[in-house]
């Protein structure tokens, strides 16, 4: 049977193909995964050979062939030399998930959907990459090293086990109503009481007011206040990401008076690196908003947008322990903690709270 010109791969959350997506004007195929050069067999010291790599294959709209990203983390004997991080996960497969994070967020207005790309190969520190197909299978007789051109679980290796589901309250929906660019890039969401859109200059002066409030800020990092200046590099860093990723921070406006109460959305925490390569979800609110739902309102709008409108397969919160009101949001949308890390700067724990889609849709 003739192989097709161009091969369509379905998008599985939590499967081999949870990798695969769509961005600005083309397609990507990743991974991190185990491969064995070309031509070895099995024998002793196979540990050395076994190598975890992390894979970023892009292509155009039209599924050609572009450009690969390829980087090994190390090898499993290394893995079994290296004992495990406080959390319980081997630095080498850390190094891996950081890395392939660090990839896919280089990629513009990405979001993870099916693709359809043509078959290609490239030989990278000799081991075979690429979509095989069963020509190019039966042409070497090398069949082995297809291990390395499939898409693994984003972030973990192929033979890691998907996580048991874990139970939680169910959320009321809101009524959204969404506003999108030409592009397809969510801007603005309205909810019953709130408006969350993209910054303008007139919010730095009420964002850099919630900023230098000390009760505000006593959960945030260390606890330091931050002033104009900062604020003003915090909102155009914000602005930054939205038009790199596609998603990021809202600003939250009160419907009624048209305030800035805050902020509310999504992140890449590089400072955490024990969260990547999930994405958080953040709200910071003055105090005079405190204690009207607002922060429930809105976290609960951008899990919608992160899981629903950008294909997000999962999403994690970091709160400190002692932080009631952040856990009271979390309890509400349904984010049960899931493991205890600790922040790399200031040596405190900090509690990880995780949903995914199926959890979220149940």
């Amino acid at each position: 049977m003739a192989v097709p010109h161009v091969i369509p791969i379905a998008y599985q959350p939590k499967h081999r193909t949870d990798s695969i997506g769509r961005y600005a004007d083309g397609q990507f195929l990743a991974s991190v995964t185990y491969a064995f050069p070309e031509g070895f067999r099995p024998a002793d010291g196979w540990e050395e050979h076994k190598r975890l790599y992390t894979v970023l294959h892009t292509f155009d709209a039209e599924g050609r062939y572009r450009d690969s990203e390829i980087w090994c983390a190390g090898t499993w004997a290394e893995q079994q030399r290296t004992p495990a991080g406080e959390n319980g996960e081997n630095p080498v497969l850390a190094r891996a998930r950081a890395h392939l994070a660090k990839l896919l967020r280089s990629l513009p207005r990405r979001a993870y959907t099916d693709i359809a790309i043509r078959p290609f190969r490239l030989t990278v520190d000799g081991v075979l990459f690429g979509l095989l197909t069963g020509e190019d299978e039966g042409s070497t007789g090398r069949s082995s090293t297809r291990t390395a051109s499939a898409s693994a679980s984003r972030g973990t290796a192929a033979t890691t086990p998907d996580p048991q589901p874990t139970s939680h309250r169910p959320r009321p929906r809101l009524p959204l109503r969404r506003r999108l660019r030409q592009d397809g890039v969510m801007t603005e969401i309205h909810t019953p009481r709130l408006l969350l859109r993209r910054w303008t200059d007139d919010d730095l002066a009420p964002m850099a007011e919630i900023n230098a409030d000390p009760e505000v800020m006593r959960w945030v990092g260390d606890g330091s206040v931050r002033d104009l200046e900062l604020t003003a590099q915090d909102i155009e860093r914000w602005e930054e990401e939205w038009d790199e990723e596609g998603l990021g921070l809202f600003a939250v406006e009160l419907l009624a008076s048209g305030e800035l109460a805050g902020f509310t959305g999504l992140s890449w925490s590089e400072f955490l690196p024990d969260a990547l390569p999930d994405v958080q979800i953040g709200w910071r609110l003055g105090r005079q908003f405190w204690g009207q739902g607002y922060a429930s309102e809105a976290a609960q709008a951008t899990l919608e947008f992160a899981l629903q409108d950008r294909g997000l397969e999962r999403v994690v919160a970091a709160v400190r322990p002692g932080d009631e009101a952040s856990e009271n949001v979390l309890r509400k949308l349904g984010m049960p903690a899931e493991r205890e890390i600790t922040h790399p700067e200031h040596g405190f724990p900090l509690t990880v709270h995780a949903i995914d889609l199926t959890e979220y849709e149940a």
